[in-house]
């Protein structure tokens, strides 16, 4: 077997592999043996130019070997990825989520401190001027979450939505953004109006809870215990500014409720409970029991059931 036979082999060899390779779609057992008979074909014919055939074979089995590789590789990482995606999604959905947990953790030191100080809690809204509705609860914490400037800029005896308060209150605290929410904090209405993005966290409000507009609830009328009634929850697309003397009524909160449309966690929503705990509520509850959670002397003393699946 002469020299010249040995190279036109190894260079028939790499084509053939190289063949075979895409023949077999996304071969590397192959493709790189295709590319490693080819280089070793194209190393002999430049050492005896002349003598030694079958360069045109030697690159075509590379060309086709190296395509065929790179098909294989591609569609590996793509199979990679589609088996860590959906991990990488729970991650960060609980990333995200833990995040919000701590947003409303934030906001429960905040009203705790204004309870410590006051004896009671702040009222779901204060009255402007006029007598009417002014500015929400929320505006009352600004202080503490570092928005002070805002909050001396803000004029409480004026409606939420005066030119001064819209500017006031352009900018939402981290702490009322949700980081579940899919539109996040630029969601504005009137037309993208300052001052009007809307927030993550509500309270659920009326007669017999934690916020009854103008009324603060005092410590001392949450009979039910302070680790047993929930103020204020996380939600989505809210459409309810920051100043805005609005929340959810009961009606609202238990339609999106049982339509599961109201938290952007899949399993239920995220609580803050009078006392400054976080937790989180299944969407499973039957509508009395739930409305138990959030009335502050209806002589319930059950715990909440603790959600803690992905």
């Amino acid at each position: 077997m002469d020299a010249g036979d040995v190279s036109s082999k190894k260079a028939i060899s790499s084509m053939v592999l190289g063949i075979m390779s895409i023949i077999c779609l996304c071969n590397l057992f192959t493709g790189i043996p295709a590319i490693i008979f080819g280089l070793i074909a194209l190393s002999d014919i430049s050492s005896n130019p002349g003598t030694l055939t079958g360069r045109g074979m030697a690159i075509t089995g590379i060309v086709l070997g190296a395509f065929g590789s790179s098909i294989w590789a591609l569609v590996t990482i793509g199979f990679l990825v589609g088996l860590t995606l959906p991990a990488m999604q729970v991650a960060r959905h609980a990333a995200r989520r833990a995040q919000s947990m701590n947003n409303l953790k934030q906001l429960g030191l905040a009203l705790n401190t204004i309870a410590d100080q006051n004896a009671t809690f702040p009222a779901q809204f204060t009255l402007d001027a006029a007598g009417k509705p002014g500015s929400s609860w929320r505006v009352q914490l600004l202080p503490n979450m570092d928005a002070a400037a805002a909050f001396q800029l803000y004029h409480l005896d004026e409606p939420w939505n005066s030119p001064g308060n819209l500017h006031a209150t352009a900018t939402i605290p981290p702490q009322f953004v949700n980081p579940l929410d899919p539109d996040g904090p630029d969601v504005a209405e009137a037309g993208g109006e300052a001052g009007t993005a809307t927030v993550g966290y509500v309270a659920v409000a009326g007669p017999g809870f934690v916020f009854d507009g103008d009324k603060p609830c005092t410590l001392r009328s949450i009979s039910d215990g302070l680790s047993n009634t929930i103020m204020v929850i996380d939600v989505t697309q809210s459409g309810i500014a920051l100043a805005e003397p609005r929340d959810l009524t009961w009606d609202e909160f238990l339609t999106r409720y049982q339509s599961r449309n109201l938290s952007g966690d899949r399993q239920g929503f995220i609580a803050l409970f009078a006392d400054g705990s976080v937790q989180r509520i299944p969407y499973d509850l039957d509508p009395q029991t739930l409305r138990a959670y959030f009335t502050i002397d209806g002589g319930e003393k059950v715990a909440p059931p603790a959600l803690n699946d992905p």
